[in-house]
């Protein structure tokens, strides 16, 4: 199976890949010791893709009118809050919600992506705002922030053959 490279877009106004920001803006944080011992602990060679979209979010919703702050991401950001943007996806559903589904497995599926992204939460999030607090502000960022964060970014990835 060929696995095609994953692209955070804004349709008509910028791409970012996943090496660019593992290289770029996001190297100091995806590099750092804490990142790397919470990997090794749970297996990880690397965080995962969804993570480090999340993160460019949580780092742009969280920039104010820092250096780091890039205006067009920022922007994005933040109206993806304010508008409420993915409150709805499936993985956000509470287990009673999900109980109303008919079919099994779609709610299998919702609370099994939903455990990944708390595992993340928990494993890479939270140690690294806990050593990254001016970036990561852990009184700011919840388990909802964070969830919305997955859901925001997931929903605008897309995968295209030939870039890396």
């Amino acid at each position: 199976m060929c696995v095609l490279p994953r692209l955070l877009s804004l349709p008509r106004s910028a791409i970012l890949s996943e090496n660019d920001l593992r290289a770029g803006p996001l190297a100091h944080f995806c590099d750092s010791p804490t990142l790397k011992k919470s990997r090794r602990g749970h297996r990880l060679d690397k965080a995962p893709t969804t993570f480090v979209f999340a993160l460019w979010y949580l780092f742009q919703l969280h920039a104010h009118d820092r250096p780091h702050a890039v205006p067009l991401w920022r922007a994005w950001a933040i109206h993806h809050r304010a508008a409420g943007t993915a409150e709805h996806a499936l993985f956000r559903w509470t287990d009673d919600e999900l109980e109303l589904l008919e079919e099994a497995r779609v709610k299998e599926v919702a609370q099994r992506y939903r455990a990944n992204v708390r595992e993340l939460y928990d494993t890479l999030l939270v140690p690294l705002a806990g050593n990254f607090s001016s970036f990561f502000p852990p009184d700011e960022i919840s388990w909802a922030d964070f969830q919305q964060a997955v859901a925001v970014t997931s929903a605008h990835t897309v995968e295209v053959d030939g870039v890396k």
